[in-house]
């Protein structure tokens, strides 16, 4: 098997020198025949991208297309980036007298203040950022990182040096310093087919007056470590063959020639072109002469032992078994996707040990950072406990660590060392000794991870002890296990040295990193831009969130992934269904089948009883029932259908975790989703009937009721049925029939109450520099913290609404969330049933459902100014001495007028959210027309800018129409800056759009 290598160095890219841009196809012109025979490419560069700090944008894009120009060349092959940062890839600007202190004083061969590394690499922030851009990912340790990569069985690695640590604008040869104690320990240990070091300066530049020698003992590590050494720095190529005459040892040096030498305009690099099996290979070394690249020479190399080896190696199919990817996802482009290709680590909740009370919210990927002796980790059925405890085994064991994990089932009474044996062979490759040597090795690189301690069979003295016996093997160790467990407080009561956590549910900003990842996994390396990616993104997010409800299912992982296989691939078999209904009905179906192993043919008939149960609660209001009840029912249940036995029954929903059963011995189910979806179910089949249609009835006139919205919200998934749509619709219809639409026309005094606010706080400027990706994630991020704060101050929000939904809302409030109920329920039968419901209809739907919304904002305005007074009373004695009465006024005239203004905007949002479809634009026009007034043309604007492409020319219509409109133009141009700014759009559309808009760009 071949490997393909293309080197480059020193390329000193930036906004003025940009001789490189036109070279991209003769690279490939000039290499084509090179690496015809490989399996993967990697673009390995050592260092001095940009030009003195600055151009990593041009980098971005210059790799980008060379990338993308290899991949077309050579395809159906992979490319990669391998990267180190060099000198000018540093901005000095950044540099403080601190830090040039430190450059100046490193003589010593030992820091062991992180902070004195962290000062250094200051200077590299924009690097690293760039690096995160272009390589998805970031390496934890910046000093010294390894890429590790598994091609047909054979093991490649690159371990990256980042030499450039300590750099300073004019450095000198003999005094730079590389700490080896920093290096981890994966780095030296690494057993690797083939084992490539990659770094920037030449180790002539090494200081050897350190008390160790620095240069020596850096080059003997690296000789130690790697069969072949790539580097650049010094603008010439070289290849040489360093040998060890004592241990009869040779490493292969390599040096680039500068891609871009500003002094003598010259430019080359190289190819290198491996067969891992035979250990040999050729460089092939190319300089820019004339107008194209030459081949200067090519030479042969080889390589031809064993460089490394770790203290303890893991077993390569134990690896894979950690790796593997547990769920049946299916993937249009790539085969054998892994477990690490797609995780995203979830956050966790931190629980005081003395009180049951949130601490902190924070990433699972920190517990590799964490000093703390014990962690247990507590999650739900489906979390993904397991997976996270796969990927942290992984990530330590390439940190230098050797961890072993166990089933706590496997945890026999008696002779633990016996227990950590047979693990230790499981996971590790043996010999005689080899076990022993673990037993004694430091306990400061051993990690045990103990899985599903719920499973363990002994009492909770007997786990006591044997924790205390396996602390004296392991530096730290990590459990898993069920919320249901109990021997979690009696842990948390023995041990000080104990951090406990609950797994948390995805949030906004992860589900939306994953759904990423599983896009771009799905998408051809070929066609994949990263407009295609966000539009992609963006679109399933939607509709998973829309599956997800609000904590209708939690967002773990595996949900998620389960709801996009089955929007992507999976059809309905029932033409009456929707795609959303489909992926509730799956999720249920593989519980059944996969966990409680029932049947095919059997799956009916276990859905009928659970439909007729969770109906049977509906009407009878209860939300758990005890086993009586079960019994009751199951009785009435059986003389009308055949069926299974009741024990039987209980076991299948147990199993299936379908129903729990709680600390008094009731049953609920699990999910409300799983409630909602069976009520629904049933509620469909009887549509017809008169009683089907006074349930209907009910539901829509009490949609201010949680439960009561969405049962109606399920059952518009589940049917086609005219008397459904009718009756919705009608509901929108009721919300503030006695106000007056809002227009936004000037002459309108909703538009008078929120004009002067508007002119405060608009703008017509663009920012040019805004990325799409990372506003994207600033959004979601912004959702996350409201989360976190609300669980941190021990609220569930959720749950409060629906307290005071039932209870207290007076009516005027229960007819805002009627209002918004409605909107969103008919907006989903709108997207479900657009293809089936004739345009006339729908067109009278959507409309009805824009006055809706203008009404409610109407009614809002009426209510703002009714309450100013009321508040100006309350806040009289309130405000700083020193306000007059006037003073006060306008502060509190201007607060109302804006929260009328964001109210606005936010029911605009909420029916963009509802309605928004691509395929219904000409639909949205009709309505805008027939309605005719600025609210209407700047809620149907806003819908196709969000589900599509801006036109310019219809931009341009509104721009003058609104031309003396103030709030109406300042909401088109929000509207506008929204769409730039999250979405990858060329510099010159964005002049275009701010032309059009008389707005100006910025940055």
């Amino acid at each position: 098997m071949n490997i393909g290598i293309i080197h480059l160095t020193d390329l000193h890219i930036g906004s003025s020198n940009n001789q490189y841009s036109g070279k991209i196809s003769e690279i490939v012109k000039a290499i084509k025949g090179d690496l015809l025979d490989v399996a993967v490419i990697y673009l390995v560069l050592t260092g001095d991208v940009v030009n003195r700090g600055s151009g990593f944008k041009e980098a971005e894009v210059f790799l980008d297309k060379l990338k993308n120009s290899l991949a077309r060349f050579f395809n159906g092959i992979d490319v990669k980036y391998i990267i180190v940062p060099g000198n000018h890839d540093c901005n000095f600007t950044q540099s403080n007298q601190v830090r040039d202190i430190i450059v100046n004083s490193i003589q010593t061969t030992q820091l062991s203040d992180n902070s004195v590394i962290e000062s250094c690499l200051k200077v590299q922030d924009d690097f690293w950022r760039f690096y995160e851009k272009i390589t998805k990912t970031c390496p934890f340790n910046r000093l010294a990182y390894q890429i590790k990569d598994t091609i047909n069985e054979k093991t490649i690695c690159f371990n990256c040096y980042n030499t450039a640590w300590m750099s300073s604008i004019n450095e000198e040869v003999g005094k730079m310093y590389f700490p080896i104690e920093q290096i981890p320990l994966t780095l030296s240990m690494e057993d690797g087919d083939l084992i490539v070091s990659i770094f920037h300066h030449p180790l002539s530049w090494f200081t050897p007056n350190t008390e160790l020698n620095n240069r020596k003992e850096f080059s003997k590590f690296l000789n130690e470590s790697s069969h072949i050494l790539i580097y650049g720095h010094e603008h010439d190529d070289e290849h040489s063959k360093v040998e060890d005459l004592k241990t009869k040892t040779e490493t292969v040096y390599i040096a680039g020639r500068a891609f871009q030498n500003e002094i003598d305009r010259t430019s080359g690099f190289q190819v290198i072109n491996i067969d891992v099996n035979t250990k040999k290979g050729k460089v092939i070394s190319y300089k820019w002469q004339k107008d194209k690249y030459t081949n200067l020479d090519e030479l042969l190399l080889e390589y031809d032992r064993k460089k490394t080896s770790k203290k303890f190696n893991l077993k390569r199919t134990y690896l894979e078994v950690l790796d593997n990817l547990n769920l049946p996802l299916k993937f249009e482009t790539r085969k054998n996707v892994k477990l690490s290709d797609i995780f995203v680590y979830p956050d966790l909740e931190k629980i005081s040990s003395k009180e049951k009370k949130i601490d902190e919210i924070y990433s699972s990927q920190r517990l590799l950072d964490s000093e703390t002796k014990i962690i247990c980790l507590e999650g739900e059925a489906q979390s993904g406990k397991t997976s996270l405890l796969n990927m942290l085994y992984i990530e330590f064991h390439e940190r230098g660590k050797y961890p072993l994990l166990i089933e706590a089932k496997k945890l026999v009474k008696g002779d633990i060392k016996r227990n950590i044996r047979r693990t230790f062979e499981e996971q590790y490759e043996c010999d005689d000794n080899i076990f022993e040597n673990y037993c004694q090795f430091d306990n400061k690189n051993k990690v045990l991870f103990i899985d599903n301690l719920q499973d363990y069979t002994y009492n909770s003295l007997t786990l006591i002890n044997v924790i205390k016996e396996l602390v004296s093997f392991f530096d730290k160790i990590i459990i898993s296990t069920s919320t249901l467990f109990t021997f979690s407080s009696v842990i948390k009561a023995e041990f000080k040295s104990i951090d406990y956590y609950f797994i948390q549910p995805l949030g906004y900003k992860k589900r939306n990193e994953l759904i990423e990842k599983y896009n771009i996994l799905n998408e051809s390396q070929q066609t994949i831009t990263d407009q295609i990616i966000l539009e992609k993104t963006k679109y399933y997010y939607d509709q998973v969130q829309s599956v997800l409800g609000n904590k209708l299912i939690p967002s773990f992982p595996v949900y998620i992934l389960s709801i996009l296989q089955t929007l992507i691939y999976a059809t309905p078999h029932n033409l009456e269904q929707t795609s959303l209904g489909y992926c509730y009905q799956s999720l249920l179906y593989v519980a059944l089948t996969d966990k409680a192993k029932v049947k095919n043919e059997d799956v009916d008939s276990i859905f009928n009883f659970l439909s007729e149960l969770a109906f049977n609660l509906y009407e009878t209001g209860n939300d758990s029932f005890s086993g009586q009840y079960l019994e009751d029912f199951y009785v009435l249940y059986s003389s009308k259908y055949i069926t299974k036995g009741l024990v039987k029954i209980i076991e299948i929903l147990l199993n299936s975790n379908i129903i729990i059963e709680d600390e008094d011995g009731d049953y609920k189910f699990r999910y409300n989703y799983i409630f909602y979806f069976l009520v629904s179910r049933k509620l469909v089949d009887i549509i017809h009937t008169d009683k089907g249609k006074e349930i209907v009835r009910n539901l829509c006139n009490n949609l201010s009721n949680e439960k009561s919205a969405n049962v109606l919200i399920f059952a518009t998934h589940y049917t086609k049925d005219n008397f459904l749509i009718d009756e919705a619709t009608f509901s929108l219809m009721v919300p503030y029939n006695s106000y007056v639409p809002v227009t936004l026309n000037t002459n309108d005094d909703y538009y008078k109450l929120i004009e002067d606010i508007v002119k405060e706080i608009s703008s017509n400027l663009i920012q040019a520099n805004k990325n799409p990706v990372e506003e994207r994630i600033k959004e979601l991020e912004a959702k996350d913290r409201l989360v976190a704060n609300t669980l941190k101050n021990g609220e569930d929000k959720f749950e409060n609404e629906q307290i005071i939904t039932n209870e207290e809302y007076s009516n005027c409030v229960e007819e805002m969330v009627h209002a918004l109920k409605s909107l969103e329920i008919v907006g989903q039968i709108i997207k479900n049933r657009k293809g089936s419901i004739d345009k006339e209809k729908l067109l009278s739907i959507i409309k009805e459902l824009y006055f809706t919304a203008f009404r409610t904002i109407g009614f809002f305005g009426e209510m703002s100014k009714m309450s100013q007074d009321e508040l100006k009373k309350s806040l009289m004695n309130k405000i700083e001495e020193g306000d007059t009465a006037f003073a006060i006024e306008q502060k509190i005239s201007n607060f109302f007028r804006y929260m009328t203004f964001q109210h606005c905007l936010g029911i605009f949002s909420k029916v963009v959210f509802s309605v928004g479809n691509k395929d219904l634009k000409q639909i949205f026009d009709d309505v805008a027309q027939d309605i005719n007034t600025p609210a209407a043309k700047l809620v149907t604007f806003s819908i196709k800018s969000c589900y599509g492409k801006i036109s310019l020319k219809e931009l341009k219509v509104l721009a003058e129409e609104f031309k003396d409109n103030h709030v109406a133009l300042s909401i088109l141009r929000a509207r506008v800056r929204a769409y730039v700014y999250n979405n990858h759009i060329e510099y010159k559309e964005k002049q275009r759009i701010a032309s059009t808009m008389n707005m100006k760009i910025q940055g």
